[in-house]
């Protein structure tokens, strides 16, 4: 009997090419869009995971009033595995900071081999207690215990040893100071890790170099008095966490580990401040806290991609319904015949649902292949390394079964139990089949589809306005035509002097500054109090030369900046923002003493000098910080700012690199452009817009495809109809008007739903952040100006053929 329903569901598909053209090409588009977004959504959501311990790690995390931050005092974690049972381990870690809390670029060496390298860490020695990173060679229970050791991965294995068998042993200079000894090779991070690196360095090291600096004491950095540590922890039971949090606080006060001050004291009694533990497998998606590791996802991108996801799907289902049932007059008579033959209703149920199934199958192998080809293009678009390897395992594939019965059966269903209704008497007497209740269904579904895909057009064009305000927005700052160079180390900082007047030689170089941060970089936190105050605000601290307002061209609101003209321009000398004076209130902040309570300037009793207008330092997601602007020393700048002229860079360009290797000759030469540098902080927006962009145009074809096979039917069902018109005087033109009205219509009711659902997520969207591009009805009318250009450009062959059909043949057509 199956073998029968095959037979018949296989000469069905055959016998109707068209029919089964347009509903494979729609289910597949739709299939491999999901493919592909699931396996994106797959990547996000397991972050973290392939660590055997995930789900009882946590990270500590410091702060209140819903601003917090991972960075904690060194000592935290381990001190935790002593006084809290429910603890079984800890690490502690930090990647090396450089000035201004950048994260530092070191000159690693071997033999005639030199790099730069960024993704250095320090950690403790129970880092692989806590962590799952396999070891390819060398013991993980003694490769951190011993000093003035490291740890690299196999791509840094290879890439200074040739293999990872020759590298344990080896030793390698960094910065022509320390030298460190490989002890082991673990593989690469996987890239669905919240911290990536390719050297460890145990504290072990690190303490040793620094009681070195420091007369054999160790600085504040690895005691309770610095939060400049990421801590973990690993729960005995995850069911404990709640316990462990409810403890935390109070361990803290009662212990009087961490030095408070009675104001801090009391602020972590009233929860003000306090310590959290944050799930590890949580922070990509749901934390942005300031000094994170990396760059995390965001888990409403989950939710977006998701259902246009599903709802890409459901156009591909809409059109398999309409066809089937617009196909009714084709297939009454065959149902009739086989009724009147003694065929029951479930057999013909089961066999169109048998078509649909079949239907389906064909069509998840056409995804399977198209999502192959297309994943390398996805993956330059998301940035990720996704493959279809990742599916194949026995899980996936019933999972994929799974998905072709629900998908053949939810869309095959109701062409099934309607078809399999018509009357035997009925249908061969001639009968019309298709009844008012199946017209407005198959209407419903089409105004369904294009509002799905007026929404998506809305939401694209909406996303890529805001990317382009954020572009285009002023700054307060002039980013253009700015040259970022890293200054990697003290030697060339102690030559900034030198190298700027040897740059400012070249008349293509207009000015020259330095700085601790650079605006769409990282920037050191640290606190204020204002002289007869008892409360201190946090506040974005960058150290400058005098040169850095005029080469950026920020504005003074207030007093002055620092100038060579005042020699009295010294640490005890601030300039603030518009946002740190609006801290206290102070209508005129200029001459008002405050301390600044900083890493370097510990405790700088000092006056402000003056007060420069807002300007972003960070994304435009964020509003304006409260920065203090410190005049820096040499050792204090991690970056040389170079502005040129516009009018030669190719040939300016080429001597700043020339002039910068005659005096850095340990490290690799590297500049970017600060405008680029900047921008570069919207690509998660910029690939969103770039996949609803993809995932429009596809509802959109889908749509079509299913609104090409439906047109076709419906206008050969009017063929008499418009043959009767033409008798009467009808010209070409009023025919074409008469059947593009209809689609049209359509369109507009579908642009009734959508609007308002466009104008509703684009608002929230919007909401993430705290400069956002106008709503304007503009858009609004692109995309309804859009679908209907694109009906009318879909239906228009199938009417232009049967508009210009001779009368006679028209009221021949059967």
């Amino acid at each position: 009997m199956l073998i029968k329903y095959l037979t018949l569901a296989f000469r069905s598909i055959w016998n109707n090419k068209i029919f089964t053209l347009i509903n494979v090409a729609g289910f597949a588009i739709g299939m491999a869009a999901c493919i592909l977004i699931m396996l994106w959504i797959r990547d996000e959501l397991g972050y973290d995971t392939f660590h055997t311990k995930a789900d009882r790690t946590y990270r500590i995390l410091a702060g209140g009033n819903e601003r917090f931050q991972p960075r904690t005092p060194h000592p935290l974690a381990q001190q935790m595995v002593l006084d809290f049972p429910e603890v079984e381990s800890a690490v502690t870690m930090s990647p090396l900071w450089g000035p201004g809390l950048t994260r530092a670029e070191y000159s690693v060496k071997y033999e005639d081999l030199i790099f730069d390298e960024k993704g250095i860490f320090s950690v403790d020695t129970t880092f692989f207690e806590v962590f799952d990173f396999p070891f390819l060679s060398g013991n993980p229970k003694t490769a951190l215990k011993e000093p003035m050791c490291l740890i690299l991965t196999r791509d840094m294995a290879v890439k200074y040893f040739g293999t990872v068998e020759t590298a344990l042993g080896k030793i390698l200079k960094i910065n022509d100071q320390a030298y460190f000894t490989v002890n082991g090779v673990i593989e690469n991070v996987p890239p669905n890790s919240h911290f990536t690196f390719d050297f460890l360095i145990s504290y072990v090291s690190m303490k040793q170099i620094d009681r070195l600096e420091n007369n054999g004491e160790l600085s504040d950095y690895y005691t309770w008095n610095d939060f400049g540590h990421y801590n973990y922890l690993v729960l005995r039971n995850p069911q404990d966490v709640k316990t462990v949090q409810k403890k935390l606080n109070d361990w803290i006060l009662v212990q009087n580990f961490i030095p408070l001050d009675e104001n801090t004291r009391q602020s972590v009694l009233n929860g003000q401040f306090h310590f959290e533990l944050q799930p590890m497998t949580s922070i990509h998606l749901h934390s942005n806290v300031m000094w994170e590791l990396g760059t995390n996802g965001n888990i409403q991108y989950i939710y977006i991609f998701l259902t246009a996801a599903l709802l890409i799907l459901i156009i591909a289902c809409i059109n398999f319904m309409n066809l089937s049932t617009a196909r009714s007059l084709k297939r009454a008579k065959e149902v009739g015949i086989r009724k009147t033959v003694g065929v029951h209703r479930y057999q013909l149920i089961t066999q169109f649902l048998l078509e649909s199934l079949l239907l389906t199958f064909l069509a998840s192998l056409v995804a399977l292949i198209l999502a192959d080809f297309l994943i390398p293009l996805f993956n330059s678009f998301t940035g990720k390394n996704l493959s279809l390897q990742t599916l194949l395992n026995l899980k996936n594939i019933w999972i994929l079964i799974g998905s072709i019965l629900v998908i053949g059966i939810f869309s095959g269903s109701y062409p099934a139990f309607y078809l399999s209704s018509f009357i035997p008497y009925e249908v061969l007497k001639g009968k019309s089949v298709s009844g008012s209740s199946q017209a407005a269904l198959r209407k419903a579904l089409v105004i369904f589809q294009f509002a799905i895909s007026i929404f998506l057009i809305i939401s694209t064009l909406f996303i890529y306005k805001q990317i382009s305000y954020l572009r285009n927005r002023n700054l307060g700052f002039n980013q253009e035509q700015v040259v970022v160079v890293n200054m990697k180390d003290d030697e060339i900082r102690g030559q900034y002097e030198v190298i700027r007047s040897a740059l400012l030689s070249n008349p293509g170089v207009l000015n020259v500054a330095a700085t601790s941060s650079i605006p769409g970089g990282q920037f050191n936190q640290n606190s204020i109090q204002y002289e007869g105050s008892e409360d201190d605000r946090n506040v974005m601290e960058t150290f400058v030369t005098s040169d850095y307002f005029d080469l950026l061209g920020i504005q003074t609101k207030e007093g002055r900046v620092f100038s060579d003209e005042f020699r009295g321009d010294t640490t005890s000398s601030f300039v603030i923002n518009e946002a740190a004076a609006r801290l206290f209130n102070w209508d005129s902040p200029v001459d008002k003493n405050i301390t600044y309570y900083g890493d370097i300037y510990t405790n700088a009793k000092g006056k402000i000098i003056g007060v420069v207008k807002d300007f972003n330092i960070h994304s435009l997601q964020q509003p304006v910080e409260p920065l203090i602007i410190l005049l820096g020393r040499k050792p204090y700048f991690t970056y040389m700012l170079i502005r040129i002229a516009p009018d030669q860079i190719p040939a300016t360009l080429s001597f700043i690199e020339k002039t910068w290797k005659q005096y850095d000759t340990r490290h690799v030469y590297t500049w970017s452009f600060l405008d680029e540098l900047f921008e570069s902080q919207y690509q998660g927006e910029k690939r969103m817009g770039t996949i609803f962009w993809i995932f429009a145009l596809l509802a959109v074809i889908i749509a079509s495809l299913g609104l090409f096979g439906l047109s076709n039917y419906m206008i050969e069902q009017r063929t008499k109809e418009i043959g009767i018109r033409k008798v009467h005087g009808a010209g070409i033109g009023n025919i074409l008007f008469i059947l593009f009205r209809q689609f049209a219509s359509w369109v507009l009711i579908a642009s009734v739903i959508a609007i308002p659902l466009g104008y509703l997520f684009i608002r929230d969207w919007l909401q993430n952040f705290a400069y956002r591009t106008q709503i304007g009805v503009l858009i609004f009318m692109i995309a309804l100006a859009t679908a209907i250009v694109v009906t009318l450009f879909t239906i228009s062959y199938q009417a232009w053929q049967t508009a210009r059909m001779d009368p006679v043949d028209s009221l021949k057509y059967e």
